[in-house]
């Protein structure tokens, strides 16, 4: 079951958070109550078919606060007999999908699901150290794949399956301290009093949100965001008429603990990785933040995982460091070294590329599609340059580099646009030639 959501786990979320917010229906009538129970009861039924364990614990911690609130109520003992025959029902629904056997995998016997995801948290709070200004919106995934992702494994993940720690590793410093010190704002807010019993119902509501988001990237889907926003708003609105606003003393906690929380997290320790990393302004640096190669990446020439290549190669060969460019407007300025580029450059990569590569000791330029004169405003001299061309690579202006760098050019047998081993090439492990 997924409602049109695409994902059982984001369909179990949304359930779980519709099974809290049914309780407002007892505080309208007398009858609410009843009313409330037997949605509750038919939305049980519809959490259990979506099979996601994830949205089954996020629903216990989000019921903690209504329990409470059932509690200080003092419900009848009627009303506690239908609670009962509500949770048979769910149980028995379960029994009937067999979705238990579902619930208990990982605890008797492996479950991969459960094991990669352990795998792919664990590398969080590296990837944030390795990462001060974040690895950008969108490429968690990818960077993990890349460059912590061990060897033996191919899953290809798009975040970290876990919403709260793809966007922590995405955002910069300033960023992930804002990311937790909302949710502390908001579930400080949303604390309820004996006087303010409902509120236990929109706390519930963020519980279910953010332990869901714990076992799944469900709060990409921007539909699940409208029941807790609409939540919150009723909160803010209420206590805004009421003039009923927490302690100034208990807003002092939220700063606080995100501050710690964010610290605790990045000092968390993580398994050792095959190639230390650090990125920071669009620039990866490899083992080292003064190292001797700088590569632009193109896709064409260089695969849609270099990182995974480079660490192929580096547990054969003994390499040195280099740094990988993630974009032209990234190149670094006034660095000494070996710049690698070639490949699909368009003329605003170009233009970008021009006044910086000139300053570098040595280029190196590997199948281009362009030619000298598009590159350079004027010609280096023919002992800072090297220009590679693949012997299938028949797209490239050959003959223009041959004429501008005569003896500079060389051809490497058995390639055409892609160069698989273009970790020697940027290392220097090995000549062109026997590559």
């Amino acid at each position: 079951m997924d409602w049109g959501l695409g994902n059982p786990n984001k369909t179990a979320a949304l359930i779980a958070m519709m099974m809290v917010a049914v309780w407002g229906l007892a505080f309208i009538r007398r009858w609410g109550f009843w009313l409330a129970l037997t949605l509750f009861a038919g939305l049980g039924v519809c959490l259990v078919h979506t099979f996601s364990r994830g949205g089954m614990v996020a629903l216990f911690f989000g019921m903690i606060p209504l329990l409470w609130m059932a509690w200080r109520c003092r419900i009848s003992r009627v009303q506690i007999i239908g609670l009962v025959i509500a949770a048979w029902v769910v149980i028995g629904a379960a029994v009937g999908f067999q979705a238990h056997q579902r619930y208990t995998q990982g605890i008797i016997q492996e479950d991969r699901s459960i094991t990669n995801r352990l795998a792919i948290w664990e590398m969080a709070p590296q990837m944030m150290r390795d990462a001060p200004g974040g690895w950008g919106i969108g490429n968690s995934g990818n960077a993990y794949c890349q460059w912590y992702q061990p060897l033996d494994r191919t899953e290809g993940y798009r975040t970290l399956v876990n919403s709260h720690l793809t966007w922590l590793v995405e955002l910069g410093l300033l960023g992930r301290y804002a990311y937790l010190l909302f949710w502390l704002v908001v579930l400080t807010l949303c604390i309820p009093s004996s006087k303010q019993l409902w509120l236990a119902i929109p706390l519930g509501i963020w519980i279910i949100f953010g332990t869901s988001a714990v076992f799944s990237s469900v709060a990409e889907s921007k539909p699940l965001w409208i029941l807790p926003l609409l939540s919150l708003v009723v909160v803010i609105v209420y206590r805004a008429k009421q003039a009923q606003w927490l302690d100034w003393r208990l807003w002092c906690l939220p700063p606080s603990l995100a501050a710690i929380l964010l610290v605790s997290i990045m000092l968390c320790p993580s398994p050792a990785t095959t190639a230390p990393v650090y990125f920071t302004q669009g620039v990866i640096y490899v083992g080292d933040r003064n190292p001797e190669s700088f590569l632009l990446y193109e896709r064409s020439l260089f695969g849609n995982q270099p990182g995974r290549t480079f660490r192929h190669f580096m547990s054969e060969k003994e390499v040195s460091e280099f740094a990988l460019i993630m974009n032209a407007e990234s190149i670094p300025e006034n660095k000494e070294g070996k710049l690698i580029l070639g490949g699909k450059l368009t003329p605003d990569c170009l233009d970008q590329i021009r006044d910086r590569a000139i300053r570098y000791d040595k280029i190196t330029v590997i199948n281009p599609t362009f030619t000298p004169r598009q590159l350079f405003v004027e010609l280096p001299d023919i002992d800072k340059i090297n220009v590679i061309f693949g012997e299938f690579f028949h797209q490239g202006p050959k003959s223009v580099w041959e004429q501008s760098f005569p003896d500079a050019v060389m051809t490497l047998q058995g390639v055409g646009s892609y160069i698989p081993t273009w970790p020697a090439i940027c290392t220097g492990s090995s000549n062109y030639e026997g590559i």
